[in-house]
């Protein structure tokens, strides 16, 4: 038995104020630890062998007996009561009065009694205690201390699926906002609600939330929890689309037909509401295998920032600079200060961009992973830098520039600072050497080493790997590029799709002539079923 993890579990369940903020139990394993323990002690012949082998064990059934959460789990409470009973072997009790058997058998049902004894709507007035935490939170939301409504939420989880509990949990968790306000707090969930009440929220009664997010949703940067379910809510959305042979995202549409669509107005609206989206955006894009992902992600950003170069740029110089559209000095509200000098000045060289991630990473070492992945996203997103550094690694001349080109592109398919990154720099030198070498070589060949480079080049970043492909394929004539697609996508539905989508974007280096000519006959190739 693992008995210093059994304790810390019966913990939780008794909700230790020691602990700030107090963790959700894990139900289930407490379970699983009771069925351990009650077979040990049947393997016991009486109660001084259950004591002097397990010593621990009367404790923890103590702590566990009185624990609000264990008692109310119908799982744990009936395991409780075997493991007491075995423990204390009650069946051999004598037939006497209580006052009459030993400590143990005292013991036992004592404990037993207060295991039992719980509120049921049959003994308790739910209506009535409903009305009575939801007066106490009215009359004192002026004067209430945010230890209080963090108790309240905790305590109250268990009325979730009362049904007329509606008007109480707004009033709570409206006046968690406001105490969090009226404090300048940023973060409710370290403040007046607890981070197991918030969880259990959005799960049993995600209906409930619905039906009044809107009368919060100014508040939403003070609960990064409510910004993570409406972007799940709204990338469901899109995962769960069919696979057809073209999909065309208009995301303004697809947001306006969303569950929610206050929530993409005060994102757009409030910067410390997207502050909070784009982190976590970039968690899930970072480990998202479907590139539709990172198009509604894309989407979601195009809607604020614009990364139309002027028009005495060329078109296929590095434009880094993503202003708000209506916004422009207001930049540094949209992200971290410490990604501000991945935005200035908005033209750089591909080494000086290297560098400045280096100096993002290397500043925040204690957040690397999350500034890591916020960066990555940044540069994915930015189409204009994605051409930009094909362009100069296909077509470039060999040189520093191509190599730092190069260095950028290996961690945008493997952002890591390990040998991981130089093993992945090296396979694209290698790659590009072979690609360049034949450009002229029969093209059924180049789709093969386009195909293979997929995984064991690319690290399966597609966006990358059709930049370069149709850098490649610009100098052939149109039945060669078409063959070539063709070969390289033929039975995958999804990677067919992502052509398509690639080749009717902006940032696409084919003639838009050719690029439409391209479309049509692949929406009339013999397609697979996904």
């Amino acid at each position: 038995m693992d008995w210093q993890r059994f304790s810390g579990l019966i913990s939780l369940c008794c909700d230790d104020l020691g602990s700030d903020p107090p963790q959700y139990p894990p139900l289930n394993e407490c379970a699983e630890l009771f069925r351990q323990l009650l077979n040990a002690l049947r393997e016991c012949a009486s109660v001084d062998e259950c004591a002097n082998q397990y010593p621990q064990a009367g404790t923890l059934l103590t702590r566990a007996s009185l624990s609000p959460v264990l008692s109310t789990d119908e799982t744990n409470s009936k395991l409780i009561l075997q493991c007491l009973m075995e423990y204390t072997k009650i069946w051999q009790a004598r037939h006497a009065p209580l006052g009459q058997q030993d400590a143990s058998k005292r013991w036992c049902l004592t404990r037993m009694r207060r295991l039992m004894y719980g509120p049921s709507p049959a003994d308790l007035d739910i209506d009535g205690l409903i009305h009575k935490v939801y007066s106490e939170i009215v009359t004192s939301s002026l004067i209430v201390r945010p230890r209080q409504l963090y108790d309240i939420s905790n305590l109250s989880i268990p009325l979730l699926p009362v049904p007329n509990s509606t008007k109480l949990f707004r009033e709570l968790i409206s006046t968690a906002f406001d105490v969090a306000q009226r404090d300048k707090v940023s973060n409710v969930e370290e403040y007046t609600l607890s981070s197991q009440f918030i969880q259990a929220f959005l799960e049993e009664r995600p209906d409930l939330y619905k039906t009044f997010a809107h009368m919060f949703s100014f508040q939403w940067y003070r609960c990064a929890q409510f910004v993570e379910y409406e972007l799940v809510e709204l990338l469901i959305t899109v995962t769960h689309l069919p696979w057809t042979p073209r999909v065309d995202f208009d995301v303004k549409q697809l947001l306006h037909d969303g569950t929610n669509p206050d929530f993409i107005t005060t994102m757009y609206d409030r910067p410390d509401v997207y502050r909070h989206a784009f982190r976590f955006m970039a968690s899930i894009a970072v480990c998202s295998k479907d590139w539709r992902v990172m198009q509604i992600l894309q989407g979601f950003h195009s809607l604020l920032f614009t990364t139309v170069a002027p028009e005495t740029m060329d078109k296929d110089e590095m434009q880094m600079v993503f202003p708000p559209c209506s916004k422009p000095s207001q930049i540094a509200l949209y992200f971290p200060s410490e990604l501000q000098i991945l935005f200035e000045p908005p033209s750089v060289t591909f080494d000086e961009l290297n560098q400045r991630i280096e100096q993002c990473l290397f500043a925040c070492r204690e957040a690397y992973p999350d500034v890591r992945n916020q960066i990555w996203l940044i540069l994915m997103m930015s189409t204009s830098l994605l051409r930009a550094t094909t362009a100069q690694i296909i077509n470039g001349e060999d040189g520093q520039e191509s190599l730092s080109a190069i260095r950028l592109l290996s961690w945008l398919c493997c952002p890591s600072d390990d040998e991981r990154l130089d093993q992945t720099e090296s396979g694209i030198l290698s790659w590009i050497k072979v690609v360049k070498d034949g450009k002229a070589a029969d093209l059924r060949q180049m789709a093969e080493c386009f195909a293979n480079a997929k995984e064991n080049v690319f690290n399966g970043n597609l966006n990358c790997w059709y930049h370069c492909l149709f850098w490649i394929l610009l100098p052939h004539k149109l039945e060669d590029i078409y063959n070539c697609i063709l070969c390289i996508v033929t039975g995958d539905l999804p990677l067919i799709q992502l052509a398509i989508w690639h080749l009717g974007s902006d940032h696409c280096p084919l003639p838009e002539s050719i690029a439409s000519v391209l479309i049509e006959r692949l929406m009339q190739s013999n397609l697979p079923s996904l």
